[in-house]
């Protein structure tokens, strides 16, 4: 075949593939290109493929499209900058029905500025970029930052380029910077010398199945000092047994259990500046060490009632021996405000209630989370919060801040939230008390 036929051919076989890239990865790449390139957190929502997974009825999203001008239809993209700013961007499908979503809106530089919640928007005829949150219309040096976002031309996002065709309706991938300052603040001192905050990404893919709503995440990291640091924290963690679930009161609005090899974990703290400090104080008033230096199996915290104004909390403990109570007269009971004591053998209990001492006349076994056990048997870690409760208690708070009933009884159709550690990596479940379809309809009523 003649050379210079061979020639074209290569070059159009690229500039093929090239189009092939672009409609594949970027055909939204108008919203794409306004997230920052040195962003320390980034999201892509597909909700196209949430639509196909959840089996929503697509009338319901075109009536949220028509609702608020944004085109749902499209990947919408969040972000969170290095100034600690959250965004979103995505593509417009009418302006005119986004502007009336806008309050206080006002013109600048050719684009519209306004309002939505707490978050400062701003749109052309394409496209939408929100940023806050507790922002505000006056603060002119947000305003230039969305319009230089708006009118940059991406040079490429390291962290969106990770997670760019993920076969997930949510890809979430964030840096450790992407943490508020004050966290970084109290983590940072606790940290072994050497260890690079900005070589840790956690990596999040979200699915929807049913009534539950699944993240997957995960730890990536190109740091052996870290990994290292990481395998010693897991190393210190075992399954757990769940044998404690009959004695953690009933139907509690919060439930921690975690499995514990105290030895280790009591070096593992003692490492650690913030945590040997904690321990120092603790062992003031009772022994902390030897307690923790006794424990070997299931530990688990369970809160029963919660309000804004009080709780009460039941810990329990598989431990080796109960010789730490030899010096129970010795400790500072003023300070502790706690009644400590051993339920059998070989369990601990520490509570604030005389109500939940275990075997006490009135003490409910707890029944809501059997229905779960085989997922806390076996797990390292498990966080269960009954978020129908939590944002009962929250009622008064959001009202006075403004937000509907609407919102209000949205956010009551999530009825559990989980959070597991287990051998495959890390898990966090919302467990819908509505299937998608009904809770959609009601947003839009």
């Amino acid at each position: 075949m003649n050379r210079r036929v061979v020639i074209v051919l290569a070059v159009v076989a690229v500039l093929m593939a090239n189009v092939i890239l672009y409609c594949v990865f970027f055909r939204d790449g108008d919203a794409r290109s306004m997230v920052p390139d040195d962003a320390t957190g980034v999201a892509v929502l597909d909700v196209r493929r949430l639509i196909g997974e959840a089996d929503i009825d697509e009338s319901k999203l075109k009536n949220i499209d028509n609702r608020t001008g944004i085109d749902f239809a499209s990947k919408v993209y969040g972000f969170i900058t290095k100034s600690g700013n959250v965004g979103f961007a995505a593509l417009v499908s009418d302006d005119d029905d986004l502007d009336d979503c806008l309050s206080d809106r006002r013109t600048r530089r050719g684009l519209t500025f306004g309002m939505i919640g707490s978050f400062v928007a701003c749109h052309d005829s394409k496209r939408v970029l929100m940023m806050g949150p507790m922002a505000s219309l006056k603060d002119e040096v947000l305003q230039d930052e969305m319009i230089s976002l708006m009118d940059k031309e991406s040079e490429g996002c390291a962290l969106l380029d990770s997670i760019d065709g993920s076969n997930v309706p949510l890809a979430v991938r964030l840096t450790m910077e992407a943490l508020p300052g004050r966290i970084r603040n109290v983590i940072v001192p606790g940290l072994p010398e050497g260890f690079d905050m900005s070589k840790v990404e956690i990596a999040l893919e979200g699915k929807v199945k049913d009534k539950q709503v699944c993240l997957h995440s995960r730890v990536v990291t190109g740091s052996s000092l870290v990994n290292r640091h990481l395998e010693e924290l897991l190393d210190c963690m075992k399954p757990m047994d769940a044998s404690m679930l009959s004695i953690t009161g009933s139907k509690p609005v919060i439930w921690f259990g975690m499995g514990v090899k105290g030895e280790d974990l009591l070096c593992f703290l003692r490492k650690n500046e913030l945590s040997r400090a904690a321990l120092m104080g603790l062992n003031m008033n009772v022994d902390a060490d030897m307690m923790l230096n006794a424990t070997d199996g299931d530990v688990c915290v369970s809160i029963p009632e919660l309000s804004l104004h009080r709780f009460s909390y039941l810990l329990l403990a598989h431990v080796t021996d109960g010789k730490f109570m030899e010096n129970e007269r010795e400790w500072n009971r003023d300070v502790i405000a706690a009644h400590i004591g051993m339920a059998d053998a070989n369990t601990l209990y520490v509570t604030n209630s005389a109500k939940l001492i275990p075997n006490t006349t009135g003490f409910n076994p707890n029944t809501t989370l059997q229905s779960v056990y085989s997922e806390i048997r076996g797990s390292k870690l498990y966080l269960r919060v009954d978020t129908e409760s939590m944002w009962n208690v929250a009622a008064p708070l959001l009202a006075a801040l403004g937000y509907s009933n609407r919102v209000y009884s949205s956010l009551c159709e999530i009825g559990s939230m989980c959070f597991r550690i287990d051998d495959e990596g890390a898990w966090l479940e919302w467990n819908l008390n509505s299937d998608l379809n009904d809770i959609i309809g009601k947003w839009i009523e």
